[in-house]
C-alpha cells in the first residue's frame, strides 16, 4: 500500500512538473515572439524614417533643397533645342 502511494505521488509530481514546464515554456515563447516583432517594428520604422529623410537627395535634379529642414523649391527645367 505504501509503495502504491509513493508511486502515485511521484507520478502526480512528474505530471505537475511537466505542466508547469509547459506553461513556463509557452510564456517564454510568447515573450520571445513579441520581442522579435518589437525589434522588427523598430527596424522597419527606422528604415522608413531614413527613407523619408533621404528622399530629397533622390529628387535633387528637380528640386533645390533650402536649409536643413528640407524645404523644397521646384526648379524650372531648361528646354533642350
Amino acid at each position: 500500500m505504501k509503495e502504491e502511494v509513493k508511486t502515485y505521488v511521484r507520478g502526480l509530481g512528474l505530471i505537475l512538473a511537466l505542466i508547469l514546464l509547459g506553461i513556463i515554456g509557452f510564456i517564454a515563447l510568447g515573450i520571445i515572439t513579441v520581442g522579435i516583432f518589437i525589434v522588427l517594428g523598430i527596424l522597419f520604422i527606422g528604415i522608413a524614417v531614413l527613407a523619408l529623410l533621404l528622399t530629397p537627395y533622390y529628387f535633387a535634379k528637380d528640386y533645390k533643397v533650402r536649409s536643413k529642414k528640407f524645404k523644397l523649391k521646384k526648379v524650372k527645367k531648361k528646354e533642350k533645342l
